[in-house]
């Protein structure tokens, strides 16, 4: 791992002096930098573990239909006062406690959300629309 590389992927600038303060510092840094996302099983690629205590239980995440990793699209991040999620076509923003939800009327709009965000860009990549029409659908039936 490249250390500096992640540091300024996270946006961090502090002591790397090992306390506990700057674990703190740290894990607040990528909390707010990295979304916890799991796109890449929506869009069809397999994530692969070189660690054999993982790797049957990163195999179910991936492929059974019992996990919540395979049922639905979720990216979601902390912020300075808050958390924005996106869970399928559902847009999530939490600021001070105070919660605003939009359901998101097509996959283009979902992509905007996605970069403006989390940064992310799809390119051509496509999702299982069949997964989203449905949430959707649920979704405004509830």
């Amino acid at each position: 791992m490249e250390i500096a590389a992640y540091l300024k992927r996270i946006n961090y600038r502090g002591t790397l002096e090992p306390t506990a303060e700057t674990l703190r510092s740290l894990h607040r840094a990528h909390m707010l930098a990295v979304p916890l996302e799991n796109l890449d099983y929506q869009l069809g690629r397999r994530i692969i573990l070189n660690y054999a205590d993982f790797a049957e239980m990163c195999r179910f995440q991936q492929t059974s239909p019992q996990s919540p990793y395979t049922q639905r699209r979720v990216c979601t991040m902390a912020t300075p006062d808050g958390r924005v999620t996106l869970l399928n076509m559902q847009l999530k923003i939490t600021v001070r406690g105070e919660h605003t939800v939009r359901l998101l009327e097509s996959e283009e709009e979902y992509r905007v959300a996605l970069y403006q965000y989390f940064g992310i860009t799809l390119g051509e990549l496509k999702f299982n629309t069949e997964l989203i029409l449905d949430t959707k659908s649920r979704l405004t039936h509830q």
